[in-house]
C-alpha cells in the first residue's frame, strides 16, 4: 500500500492511497509505480502547489514581481487568485495572514487513540505560546487516513509536507524561532519576542514524551 498526502485546489489537505498488490504482471506494475512517484512530489508539496495557484491567478498584475506576489504581498496575493477555503487549510493559512501568529491545520485521525484533538492542539499552542508566539489550531474531526498537521506563517506553509502530530511536537522550538524571524523581517512584528524557559526550568523539548 501507497500513502501520501496532497493538497488540492480549494487548500484542502487530503491523503489517498494506491494498492499495487492487485497490479499484473509485474512490469506493468512497475510502469505504473514510475509514474506515480513522478508526479508524488509535486501533489505533495505545500509550498509548490499554492505558489503556482498564486502566479497564475495573479498572471494579469504587471505591477508586481512574482517575488514580491508570493513574499511581499503573499496574502493579498491568495485572496486575489483562490481565497481562503473553509477547510483547517484555509483557515489557519488566512489566520496566519491576519495574525501575527503561526496558523496551525489539524486533521485529526483515529490513531489519536484516547486523546482528544481539542488536547492536543492546545499542547501546541501552550507550547508556542512560552517560545512567545501566539497561534491558533483548526481541526478537522474523524480524519479518514490518520493525523496530520500543517503550520502557516504569514500565509506560507512552513514545510513542504504535512507532519503527524508527535513529529510535530519536535518541530515547535524551530517553528515559533523562524515564525518570529519571519515576521519581523515582514514587519508584521516590531521586536522579537524573548524566549521564555519552560515553567521547570528546563526547555519544552524535555517534556515532549509526557505530553499526552
Amino acid at each position: 500500500m501507497e500513502v501520501f498526502q496532497v493538497l488540492s485546489d480549494s487548500g484542502e489537505i487530503s491523503v489517498k492511497s494506491r494498492s499495487f498488490s492487485a497490479c499484473l504482471p509485474w512490469a506493468i506494475c512497475g510502469i505504473f509505480l514510475v509514474a506515480i512517484l513522478w508526479v508524488l512530489p509535486v501533489q505533495a508539496d505545500l509550498k509548490e502547489d499554492i505558489d503556482r495557484a498564486i502566479i497564475r491567478g495573479n498572471a494579469t498584475d504587471t505591477s508586481r514581481t512574482d517575488h514580491e506576489k508570493l513574499f511581499v504581498y503573499r496574502c493579498e496575493s491568495i485572496a486575489r487568485a483562490i481565497g481562503f477555503s473553509d477547510t483547517p487549510t484555509g483557515r489557519a493559512t488566512k489566520y496566519s495572514c491576519d495574525k501575527p501568529g503561526v496558523g496551525i491545520a489539524f486533521y485529526a485521525g483515529s490513531d489519536l487513540g484516547k486523546h482528544p484533538p481539542e488536547k492536543v492542539g492546545q499542547y501546541f499552542k501552550d507550547e508556542l505560546a512560552k517560545y512567545g508566539m501566539i497561534s491558533e489550531v483548526f481541526i478537522k474531526h474523524g480524519h479518514e487516513y490518520g493525523s496530520s498537521m500543517a503550520f502557516y506563517i504569514n500565509g506560507d506553509s512552513w514545510l513542504p509536507l504535512p507532519v503527524d502530530p508527535l513529529e510535530g511536537t519536535k518541530q515547535i522550538e524551530a517553528l515559533a524561532a523562524e515564525a518570529k524571524l519571519l515576521l519581523f523581517k515582514y514587519g508584521r512584528i516590531t521586536e522579537l519576542p524573548r524566549t521564555p524557559v519552560h515553567e521547570h526550568g528546563l526547555p519544552a523539548q524535555n517534556f515532549i514524551e509526557t505530553a499526552f
